[in-house]
């Protein structure tokens, strides 16, 4: 039960790391 929580939080650290990565691609696609 420990390492579920582990695996939880990576998915949602990696899923707002992709967020945060799509948006600052689209920022500087804009600015072009």
């Amino acid at each position: 039960m420990q390492g579920f929580k582990e695996k939880i939080f990576i998915k949602i650290l990696f899923f707002v790391f992709k967020i945060h990565f799509y948006g600052f691609k689209i920022e500087n696609l804009e600015e072009n």
